[in-house]
């Protein structure tokens, strides 16, 4: 009887081996800015309606309290810097219960009341007004409720969002920690700032155990910020003349916005950690929503890592996402440079004035 013997298949060579590697290789070359593409306009659409339902959670405050609320019960004088004689009360801790997040609210409101009167009351002028963050201090509630995350307020593309910032936990560490009062932001003749910004922040020290608070990427719009410079800049810009939405102890009806809803900003994305004074570090500060109010857009737009903590920044290439008054998203243009002789930077704080009366046209600011 005969038997067949079946012909053996030779292995791969080495050679062969190599070239299918390196075909695979190619192809994940291909498919991965692909996938880091489409998970990146994923991102982007959530940051997008992370805005949208800020700012309709604005609306929704302004529609039962008859205006919207001030972007944080600061100085009782709105030329003063940083300091005594408000609460520091921001706008997002504000709007909480039309975000459905209504029992984070409910933990913190109470810690409100104070025999000098309620600390989130714009129109309470009593000089001996605590800090939110001084009543006493630590204030173990707050920090506490504030220790929440909350999605609507955290942009997917940041990669910071669970990074706890610098600071001198234990008395070590180093200056930095989270916002807890401001941005302040003004506008100032006798010094010349078309716009400055102050703000109080925790640097974990004595309080470690109720560390670190939760971060937000979006906060209010102040325009210039409320002040006295009333001369015009090379570019047309008057600061004084274009205060934004939230500002220091100046709560708007929808109906003051007067240069239009579809063309003032509201809240704006900030995910810088830098500050001028601390050079080469980029994790000294960060936003919280239970102590931050606004920024201005004098400083300019950043994307990146290197993007002040009081710009207008995102970690979306490229663009800057912002929430307009009538609850619409559009994109702004990163790398608008802070220069008060710039057509491009005069556009942008007309679009971040509610009144400053300058026609705009969105498309010089956008990509």
């Amino acid at each position: 009887m005969f038997r067949t013997r079946g012909r053996e298949r030779p292995a791969f060579t080495l050679i062969e081996l190599l070239v299918v590697i390196a075909i695979i290789a190619i192809l994940i070359g291909l498919l991965l800015p692909a996938v880091q593409k489409i998970r990146e306009a994923a991102n982007r659409m959530k940051c997008s309606n992370n805005l949208k339902q800020i700012a309709l959670g604005a609306h929704n405050y302004e529609s039962s309290n008859g205006k919207l609320p001030p972007g944080m019960i600061g100085p009782l004088d709105p030329a003063a810097t940083i300091g005594g004689g408000g609460s520091d009360v921001g706008v997002l801790v504000q709007i909480l219960p039309y975000l459905e997040q209504d029992n984070i609210y409910k933990q913190i409101a109470p810690n409100w009341v104070t025999p000098y009167g309620p600390m989130q009351d714009e129109d309470n002028r009593n000089p001996a007004l605590p800090f939110w963050f001084d009543n006493p201090y630590p204030p173990t509630a707050i920090y506490t409720a504030g220790r929440n995350k909350i999605n609507t307020f955290l942009c997917p593309s940041d990669p910071n969002v669970n990074k706890p910032t610098d600071n001198h936990a234990g008395g070590g560490g180093q200056d930095g920690g989270y916002i807890i009062g401001g941005m302040l932001v003004r506008n100032v003749a006798s010094t010349g700032a078309v716009v400055t910004s102050g703000f109080w922040y925790e640097d974990w020290n004595g309080v470690e155990s109720l560390m670190p608070l939760a971060t937000s990427n979006y906060v209010g719009c102040a325009g210039l910020g409320r002040g006295d410079y009333s001369t015009q800049l090379p570019s047309g810009i008057i600061p004084s003349q274009t205060e934004g939405i939230f500002v220091n102890r100046n709560g708007k009806a929808l109906g003051q916005i007067t240069d239009g809803t579809s063309n003032t900003i509201m809240f704006t994305e900030v995910s810088g950690r830098c500050h001028a004074s601390y050079a080469g570090r980029n994790n000294v500060f960060a936003h919280t929503w239970v102590g931050s109010a606004s920024i201005s857009p004098g400083y300019g737009t950043v994307n990146g890592k290197d993007a002040f903590v009081y710009q207008m920044s995102s970690y979306h290439s490229g663009v800057v996402q912002v929430a307009l008054a009538d609850g619409s998203v559009r994109s702004v243009k990163a790398g608008i440079a802070r220069n008060v002789s710039d057509a491009t930077w005069a556009v942008l704080q007309a679009m971040g004035g509610v009144g400053d009366g300058i026609p705009t046209s969105f498309q010089g600011v956008s990509n």
